[in-house]
């Protein structure tokens, strides 16, 4: 871990801000189409500071807001936040408290960041550094871990999930539908994503009732009685499928189902359920 000295200044119950003053050479022949398929979408901060060493060296992508400049002059680090949404793609949602720096290693350096831009960015994870942080009120120096992200592409958007595949697993919502998203655990991202393109953003959507004569039905991987049992579901608990979902298979529907434990995707017979 690099190790130098910088300036924080700290308030309560705000976030904090990170000044250092160095420059980076920018990693050749990384196409964001690359960055894409590899990404690790485990990647957020509770993860890479349980971790440490887990997710280093692997590409990101991600939605994140904008703060302070971090670098001085330089404009080559920034502090940032990954954000989530709750149940409006306008009404975003980030944790101050969880910094990412953000080192600016972009190939096109034509547009400038600034304070609150919000970014989907692409990169890699680079590991937490160590810096030596200066409270202003008692002008100790402590360190500091701040995990890092080395971005070599961005867009700037006002509306990230539009674009951006990816949802925080301890953190993604499905109140339109479900309320509360923390009565419902913790959300797949793929998973996630796949509702968001079948169910969410889907016109001809509707419920399925569980109505197996054993009082329950299997949700099963795939469309036949071979492949594995996700879970059990009780009769009466809803399912939800589309048109182009439910007329995939002529025995068997694709569907989603949450609960307290997540949101599930499997199939079920259709002589199980009813409209």
């Amino acid at each position: 871990m690099n190790k130098r000295f910088i300036q924080i200044t700290t308030c309560f119950l705000f976030p904090l801000f990170l000044l250092v003053e160095t420059k980076y050479m920018v990693q050749a022949n990384i196409s964001q189409d690359d960055i894409i398929r590899g990404a690790n979408y485990e990647i957020n901060y509770e993860n890479v500071m349980h971790y440490r060493d887990k997710y280093i060296g692997d590409y990101i992508v991600a939605p994140m807001i904008l703060g302070a400049d971090a670098s001085n002059a330089d404009h080559e680090e920034f502090n940032a936040y990954i954000i989530d949404y709750y149940s409006s793609k306008t009404d975003l949602k980030y944790d101050g408290s969880k910094t990412f720096i953000l080192k600016d290693m972009r190939y096109d350096k034509s547009r400038t960041w600034i304070e609150d831009d919000i970014i989907v960015i692409y990169g890699k994870y680079s590991g937490t550094e160590t810096y030596y942080t200066t409270n202003q009120y008692t002008d100790k120096k402590d360190p500091v871990e701040v995990p890092v992200i080395e971005v070599y592409y961005d867009e700037i958007t006002d509306d990230p999930f539009n674009k951006y595949y990816y949802m925080d697993s301890s953190s993604a919502d499905l109140s339109e539908s479900y309320g509360d998203a923390e009565e419902y655990g913790d959300v797949d991202s793929v998973i996630y994503q796949r509702y968001m393109e079948n169910i969410g953003n889907n016109s001809v959507s509707w419920d399925l009732t569980v109505t197996a004569p054993d009082g329950y039905v299997n949700l099963r991987e795939g469309p036949g009685t071979n492949y594995n049992i996700i879970i059990p579901i009780e009769n009466g608990q809803i399912l939800e499928t589309s048109d182009a979902l439910y007329n995939q298979d002529a025995k068997w529907v694709k569907v989603y189902f949450a609960c307290e434990e997540g949101l599930y995707e499997g199939w079920v017979a259709k002589s199980q359920v009813s409209k």
